[in-house]
């Protein structure tokens, strides 16, 4: 009797096994299609899906001592300077920026540089450039969307001397 009961017990334990995995698998499934439909800000720069305007470079003088670091209105920058959507393009070259993983030690995050822009249905965007760490982070409506690293961060830094 206490084969039986055991058979039994086995069978359970395998069937409820075989249906935690394939929720996971449909979970998982889902998740990666959400992650799949939103676009980063590079990816529709490189693509050309989204019509940018009112595209500015600035340096960024100060950064509140009391404040959140990504708190974008904190900031005290130097007048802006406006860009047009090839200099946009240039220093959003997907080939620049690699993606941040999420155990990366990256140090001390001291933004020096700041690109503002906004697209067609009016989403105001801002990307803030750290060459201590060499971290980019990228904003949508002031919030923080994407954090990546500088592939060379000399050479985006050559480019925003330019200006």
């Amino acid at each position: 009797m206490n084969t039986k009961l055991s058979d039994w017990a086995l069978r359970i334990f395998v069937i409820l096994y075989a249906c935690v995995c394939v929720w996971l698998i449909i979970k998982e499934c889902s998740t990666a299609k959400e992650i799949k439909n939103e676009k980063n800000i590079i990816a529709m720069i490189a693509e050309n899906m989204i019509e940018f305007e009112d595209i500015e470079f600035c340096w960024i003088d100060e950064v509140g001592n009391d404040c959140c670091i990504d708190s974008l209105k904190d900031y005290t920058c130097s007048p802006s300077i406006p860009l047009g959507v090839e200099n946009l393009k240039s220093i959003l070259n997907k080939d620049y920026y690699i993606e941040k993983q999420e155990n990366a030690a990256l140090g001390m995050y001291r933004p020096i540089a700041m690109l503002k822009f906004n697209d067609e249905s009016g989403n105001k965007y801002a990307v803030t450039f750290s060459f201590l760490n060499a971290e980019v982070r990228f904003y949508r409506n002031d919030i923080v969307q994407k954090v990546m690293m500088m592939y060379d961060s000399d050479h985006v830094l050559q480019i925003f001397n330019k200006f």
